[in-house]
């Protein structure tokens, strides 16, 4: 399965029970929902929005748009996928957009609620994001399409891994088995991802 149809079946997933008026409600129901998206399904839609709208807009359309509210738990998800550099610059540009000493739920309702004046008079503000825009757009060694796939591999098979110890310890040597010979063939479809399938047909003569 190429990267993009794996982000895309597993984005489709992430977003399916989602409401188009919990984007204008007070009610946090939006974000309630994301934070408690599986680990897969909510890395795959955070920094799939974050890549979509700073490569659209730059950093302020992302946060103008609301999806800053989840800026702390996007930062989270690019460490995990190992995207540091585009981590270090959310996490610049979330400082330069949210007062420090205002508190995280404040934040997030006065981006639902189009209440942070900053972000639309305070051209200061502008200038700094764009320079944010220009790193971020010249950032070449941090593929997210590509370590969204291989995250979501990695966390294919530690769910294999999961259920194989399950069956181990219920004495189930067939479906043990099944599940053993399942972790080899994904392994392989993963290494096959990440080299290539000339690479391992000569690593298998």
């Amino acid at each position: 399965m190429s990267n993009q149809k794996l982000i895309e079946k597993t984005y489709l997933a992430a977003t399916k029970g989602i409401k188009e008026d919990w984007f204008f409600s007070d009610i946090p129901y939006w974000y309630s929902y994301v934070i408690n998206l599986s680990n897969d399904q909510q890395i795959t839609y955070l920094t799939s929005i974050l890549e979509n709208q700073v490569l659209n807009g730059g950093f302020h359309q992302y946060f103008t748009n609301s999806y800053g509210q989840f800026s702390k738990e996007t930062i989270d998800a690019l460490i995990e996928i190992g995207a540091f550099k585009k981590s270090n610059l959310l996490d610049k540009a979330l400082k330069i957009v949210q007062d420090k000493n205002m508190p995280d739920v404040e934040f997030r309702k006065g981006l639902m609620n189009k209440t942070l004046k900053q972000l639309f008079i305070d051209d200061d503000l502008f200038d700094s994001l764009e320079e944010l825009d220009d790193i971020y757009y010249n950032i070449e060694d941090e593929d997210i399409a590509y370590l969204e796939k291989v995250q979501l591999i990695g966390y294919g098979i530690m769910m294999l891994e999961k259920e194989l110890c399950s069956w181990f310890l219920k004495g189930n040597i067939q479906i043990y088995l099944e599940v053993f010979f399942g972790i080899l063939y994904t392994l392989e479809v993963k290494a096959e991802c990440l080299f290539g399938a000339e690479a391992i047909d000569n690593i298998n003569k």
